[in-house]
């Protein structure tokens, strides 16, 4: 057992999307809407729409001016570059039934300063309607492709040569499988699932580059987002410690 503040990953389909998608951060939000709902006409209108890479200060205009020059009230969300947090308006958080998820557990939602327009979707990928989304968007045969391949294509441009991936996902390691080439590739277990690597596996011809690793437990989220878990409360958060996994017993 080796525990850690914090490790060195990457989200191999994650990243692939991101580096894909135009920089949000330079758009309006009625200029977001457009793009991402005229980059994918798979989904109806009341479908959310998720844009990946959102920089901070687009975040956190966001987050204070409200998005309420969303046209035709399209739904929305919009993560955060770390990926612990997201921003949606009100036609999103509404469709997945989570407009007043508790602060409690990882993932939950704040309403921004402009609450009717904003909202914070802190831990976004902990919440199973915005996961479900994700896997829907992410499984398309066309989207894996072309994010994987851009993603490993920044890789080995960078000079990468080995990459700890925490995807989790069966279809996205099968990509990996047939498209990494020059590269290693640790797909590591998750905590809450100490099986879900194996069992990803099963069926798959890996290549030797490509490893099942060790399984890795989440205690808690982030502080970029104020889930980190604390002793003492966050400053300007009341009693807010951030909350963990398990009991600190």
């Amino acid at each position: 057992v080796i525990p850690g503040f914090n490790d060195s990953h990457c989200h191999v389909m994650e990243a692939g999307a991101q580096l894909n998608t135009r920089n949000l951060s330079s758009m309006s939000t009625s200029e977001i809407a457009e793009y991402l709902f005229s980059a994918n006409k798979y989904d109806e209108n009341t479908t959310p729409r998720i844009g990946m890479g959102l920089e901070d200060g687009g975040f956190y205009q966001m987050k204070e001016e409200g998005m309420e020059d969303t046209p035709d009230h399209l739904p929305l969300i919009l993560f955060h570059q770390s990926g612990h947090a997201a921003i949606a308006n009100a036609p999103a958080v509404q469709s997945l039934g989570i407009q007043n998820a508790a602060r409690s557990g990882l993932w939950h939602v704040e309403k921004g300063e402009r609450a009717e327009s904003a909202y914070v979707i802190h831990e976004p990928y902990e919440c199973p309607g915005i996961l479900n989304l994700l896997q829907r968007r992410n499984r398309r045969d066309d989207q894996l492709s072309a994010n994987v391949e851009t993603a490993l294509t920044a890789y080995r441009d960078a000079g990468i040569t080995s990459i700890q991936d925490n995807t989790w996902d069966p279809e996205i390691l099968r990509y990996l499988a047939f498209m990494a080439r020059g590269i290693s590739i640790s797909s590591w277990a998750k905590g809450d699932d100490p099986g879900s690597a194996w069992e990803m596996g099963s069926g798959i011809d890996l290549p030797s580059n490509i490893t099942l690793g060790p399984v890795k437990f989440f205690l808690d989220g982030a502080f970029s987002n104020k889930t980190a878990w604390l002793w003492d409360p966050y400053v300007g958060e009341g009693n807010w410690c951030g909350e963990g996994k398990s009991s600190r017993e």
